[in-house]
């Protein structure tokens, strides 16, 4: 029986909510990822994307990102599920 641990990577970029916008698109680019996921503590509280990005920041305003929390921008509804659970 395979677990859902068997499926995950550890090749995640991990910031905490207040960290900003513009340090999460700075890790994105560095390490050539689409997301990074938000975490206080050891729970995770949301998720950035390239899509939040986007559609999330109006480029036609003037913007600083680098004054940004990430929290603002995140997708917060996560459904998450315990590393053990099985595919049966």
């Amino acid at each position: 029986m395979r677990t859902l641990r068997d499926f995950l990577t550890t090749d995640l970029i991990i910031l905490d909510p207040g960290d900003s916008v513009w340090k999460a698109i700075q890790d994105m680019r560095r390490l050539d990822k689409t997301s990074v996921l938000v975490m206080e503590g050891e729970q995770p509280v949301g998720l950035f994307t390239e899509r939040d990005l986007f559609k999330k920041v109006d480029f036609a305003a003037p913007v600083e990102l680098d004054q940004r929390p990430i929290h603002e921008l995140m997708t917060a509804s996560l459904v998450t599920l315990d590393a053990s659970a099985s595919d049966q």
